[in-house]
Parts: structure tokens; sequence; C-alpha cells
């Protein structure tokens, strides 16, 4: 028997120096370690274990591994970890399991839900069966029923390296990779996919709106189903297919669209409208685009397998997708990014400040951006598509010339000036997406970087800067939403004003802040700045090294210090406060309970 020990219950036992056991066999012997419930299991110094075996109503073991029932209550095998709930097991250093059968193996790993598992180093999972194996992951969702009907169920995974899985059923499979939506998946190394079902295989690809898909390297698909296969390849519009390389789609074969309201081109490569091509042959139509979006966040989903996340965002139909502040997808399968985006057609997308999708099918991108019709496209700041199937990047009195567009090859491409200049027949040419740089557009100046946006920058190679204002100034850094920030490498910052400037670090909500390497900062004004810190909750901080806040207010102050609950707070080094209003002040200090 240690010194100082407290031993309370049928064959509880307090065998290091400090240790408290409290509970029918329950063992404390890491010095300083505290252990409560029945078999509960505090192994590692300065460990706490509090919950009894996890049983079902007919007291028989509710959790199994590898297929053997588990019949610990509560276990914290790691250095300063933590266990709450029961079978619960923090078995890394330094981490945290929060619910029952949640675990937390790797170091400095966190778990939050109903057997929640954090397998990676530095991992959070947040969420029943959520599952964060990757090193530096995070996954937030749950489990979502992959065929309607027969319970086959996919849970919310992030293996991939500082891959981040948001919404039921998402998967971040690859390195560096996001997944954000119901049942979306990023696989290939720094691929992002947005929405509902949205995949993106390719490497480097992006998916963005329901059931996108982007398979080719480096490729972009944005809008309902829309597909890009081809490397470098674009697809733009709901039902849009791309499949060769180094090219722009606006539709699919069957099913193409005009693109209207473009201004005169002027050099070689620009695309040429109609009334230029009329004037030298016979005439062909063509289109330049642009976009600019932005976004926020606090939420309402209310819709079957929907997504929101920003300030007053809804998600109000089955699978929809809010992101922003104010945002509103009202249509089946609608997405909308931005502060007051709404998407209110049918498999309608919306991304930018205040842009509107209405028409079934439509998409809109960019600040103020309109798509009245249905299966209209309307591109760039103030763009206006008011005819079904039309592509528009501008309105009346306000043309856009498309720049750096390759020659045509096929019928349905568009046309540049070089062709029409060189022919005095029918000319065939293709436009080309572009990033645009000065006041009031985005500058993607990084390799293979993508800025969308109202002054957004992507200065860093592979970074990606999506927001009026938003920047991305590092190596794989992503910035969404209006004036967010990721200044780090392979930072993420999503939210009004986000801010993450540490190495791998994420900050999710408005006026969140993520400074620490690899910390991360969910919730409104939520804060991060100790090297592997978690706030979790509005205006949670978490300022020491390794230390967890989890809860409104939450504040957790010392280095390897935890503070869970609305108000809760600890401030010593290796604190631990559990409970709304709890506070735990001094050095492996340890309060449990309301007003602890």
């Amino acid at each position: 028997m240690g010194t100082a020990t407290t031993a309370l219950g049928t064959g509880a036992n307090a065998v290091a120096d400090n240790a408290t056991a409290v509970g029918a066999n329950a063992l404390a012997s890491g010095q300083n370690s505290a252990a409560f419930g029945h078999n509960a299991q505090a192994n590692g110094p300065g460990s706490v274990a509090v919950g009894g075996a996890a049983v079902d109503e007919d007291g028989e073991p509710l959790i199994t591994s590898g297929g053997v029932p588990v019949t610990t209550g509560a276990t914290s095998a790691g250095v300063g970890g933590t266990a709450v709930g029961a079978s619960a097991n923090a078995d890394g250093f330094a981490a945290s399991s929060f619910g029952v059968g949640a675990y937390a193996a790797g170091t400095q790993s966190s778990a939050f839900g109903a057997v929640a598992n954090a397998a990676g180093d530095y991992a959070t999972a947040v969420g029943t069966q959520t599952s964060a194996s990757g090193t530096s992951s995070t996954a937030v969702g749950g489990p979502a029923d992959y065929i309607p009907g027969l319970g086959f169920f996919v849970q919310t995974q992030a293996s991939g390296e500082a891959s981040t899985a948001l919404g039921a059923g998402a998967i971040a499979s690859g390195s560096y990779t996001t997944a954000v939506g119901t049942l979306s998946e990023a696989s290939g190394t720094e691929a992002t996919a947005v929405g509902y079902f949205a995949y993106a295989p390719g490497e480097g690809a992006t998916a963005v709106g329901p059931e996108s898909w982007a398979s080719g390297e480096l490729s972009t698909a944005l809008g309902y189903y829309s597909t890009a296969r081809g490397a470098n390849s674009v697809a733009l519009g709901a039902n849009s297919v791309a499949t060769r390389a180094n090219t722009v789609s606006v539709g699919a074969a069957g099913d193409e669209r005009q693109i209207t309201n473009v201004a005169a081109g002027t050099e070689g490569s620009d695309a040429v409208n109609l009334d230029q091509l009329t004037a030298v042959s016979d005439g062909a139509a063509n289109t330049a685009r642009t976009f600019v979006a932005t976004g926020d966040g606090t939420a309402i989903a209310e819709g079957a397998d929907s997504v929101a996340a920003g300030s007053d965002a809804s998600a109000l139909a089955d699978n929809s997708t809010a992101l922003g502040a104010s945002s509103i997808a009202s249509g089946r399968g609608a997405t909308a990014l931005g502060y007051e985006s709404l998407a209110n057609g049918a498999a309608s997308t919306a991304v930018g400040v205040a842009s509107v999708a209405w028409g079934q099918g439509s998409t809109a991108l960019g600040t103020d951006s309109v798509a009245y019709a249905d299966n209209s496209v309307a591109l760039g700041a103030g763009a206006v598509a008011d005819r079904d199937n039309t592509v528009s990047v501008g309105s009346v009195g306000g043309e856009r010339q498309i720049a750096n567009v390759a020659a045509g090859t096929e019928g349905t491409d568009a046309v540049n000036l070089d062709q029409l200049n060189a022919v005095g027949e029918t000319a065939e040419t293709t436009a080309r997406l572009f990033a645009g740089t000065g006041t009031g557009t985005a500058d993607a100046q990084g390799e293979d970087a993508t800025a969308a946006g109202s002054n957004a920058t992507a200065d860093g190679d592979y970074s990606s800067a999506f927001g009026s204002s938003s920047q991305a100034t590092a190596i794989g850094a992503v910035a969404i939403g209006s004036g967010a920030s990721a200044t780090a490498q392979y930072a993420n910052a999503a939210g009004y004003n986000a801010a993450a400037s540490g190495y791998g670090s994420i900050a999710n909500g408005a006026f969140s802040q993520a400074s620490g390497d690899y910390a991360v900062a969910v919730g409104g004004e939520s804060e991060a700045a100790g090297a592997q810190s978690t706030a979790l909750g509005a205006a949670a901080g978490a300022y020491g090294d390794g230390s967890l806040a989890a809860g409104t207010l939450s504040v957790a102050d010392g280095s390897e210090t935890t503070a869970v609950g609305y108000f809760a707070s600890a401030s010593g080094e290796s604190a631990t406060a559990v409970g709304a209003e709890s506070v735990a002040d001094g050095t492996s200090a340890a309060a449990f309970g309301f007003g602890a």
C-alpha cells in the first residue's frame, strides 16, 4: 500500500502513493491516480478512471473487444490519462475518453461518445462509433445508413494523417484529406469532398455538391452529381461531366449548357462571344466564369442526414448541407456554402455570400450570384442565370472576359480568339477556369493552389482559400469562410474570421483560434493555444500544451489539464475538472461534479 491512499468498497485497492480507489474491486495503482466505479482501474501516474463495467439491461457485458466481452470498468492506463464512462478506456499518454466504451489509444488523443475510437496520436473522435486512427486526425459525426432498410451502417472515419471527417458516415482516408457531409469520402492524398455522398478519390481532387465525384488527379467537380475524371479537369454545374485532362466542362453529352454574358475577347487565348464569331464567320457562343464564396458558425439540421455548421445555419431538407452564418439549404439534397447563402431548389448548390440557387438542379457560385432557372449555373459575384440550362458569368452591363482558354477540339467546346482570327468559318473553342488577381478577385499563387472568393489568397503550395478575404499562406493550408486564415503548414480554418496558425492546427467556428501546433478549436470564439491542445464548445479555451477544454466557456489553463463541462475550469498543471462550473486549481488537482 502507498502513502496517503484511499480505498472505499469491497475489494477496492489503492496501491501507489496518493492513490484513490472508490467502488467494488476498484484499483488505483498509479501514483496520484483515482479510480471510481465497479472494476474501475487507474493504472497510469496521475490517471483518472470514472465508471463501472458497461452492461445491458440483463446485466450482461454490453461492449466486446475482438469478440471478447469487456468486463472491466473505466480504465486509464496512460500517464495523465482520463477515462469517464462505463468501460471507457484511455490507454495513450495524456489521452482522454468520454462515453460508454469510448477508447483513446493514441498519445494525447481524445474520444467523445459511445464507442468512439481515437487510435492515432493527437487524434480526436467525436460522436457515436466515430474513428480517428490517423495521426492528428479528426472525426466528428456518427453512423449513417448506407443502404436504407438493410441496416448497413457506415461510421465516421478519419484514417489518414492530419485528415478531417465531418458528418454522419463521412470518411477521410487519405493523408491531409477533408470530408464534409453525410457519407462523403475523400481518399486521395490532399483531397476534399463536401456534400452528401461527395467522393474525391483523386490526388489533390476537390468534389463539392451532393453525389459529386472527382477521381482525376487535381480534378474539381462542383454541383449535384457532377463528375471530373480527367487529370486537372473541372466539371461545373449539376450533372456536368469532365472526362478529358486539362478541360473545363459545364454540361454533358446531350445536356450541354450555354455560357452567357461573355465580354469580347482581346488576347489570343481569350474566349470569344457570339457577336465576335458572327462578325468573322458562322457563330459560336462562348463564356467565361469566376466565382466568390464565403462562410461562418452555430446551427440547425432538421432534414434526415443533413449537415449544418455556422451561426443560424439551417439544413431543412433531407440530405441537405448548410455551411456558414445564416446559410439555408431548403431543397432536398441542396448545398449552401457562405454567409446568407440560399439553396432552395432540389439538388441545387449555392456558394458565396448571399448567393441564391433557386431553380431545381441550379448552381450559384459567388457573392450575390443568382441562379433562378432550372439546371442553370451562375458563376461569379453578381452573376445572374435566368434561363434554363444556361451558364452565366456576369449580368447585363456587367459582362466578364474568359482568359487562358485552350483551343477547342470537339463540337461543344468553347472557342478562343486565336481560333476566331485563324479561320473564316466555324470555330471550335474551349473555355477554361482561371484564378484572377487584383482588388476584389481571388489570388492563387502557390503550386496547385485554389482560391475562391473576393480577395481570397492562396499563397502556399497545395493550399486552398474559400471565402471573401480568406487566406491560406502555407503549404497544404485550408481556409474556408469570410476572413478565415490558415497561416501554418497543413493548418485548417473554417468559419467567419477563424484563424489556424499552428502547424497542423484546426480552427472550426466563428472567431475560433488554433495557434498551437496540432491544436484543435471547435466552436464559436473557441481558442486552442497550447501545442496539441483541444478546445470544444463556444468560447472554450485550451491554453496549456496537451490541454483539453470541452464545454461552453470551459477553460484548461495549465499543461496537460482537462476541463469538461459548462464553465469548467482547470488551471493547474495536470489538473482535471469534470462537471458544470467545476474548478480544479493547482498541480494535479481534480474536481468532479456540478460546482465541485
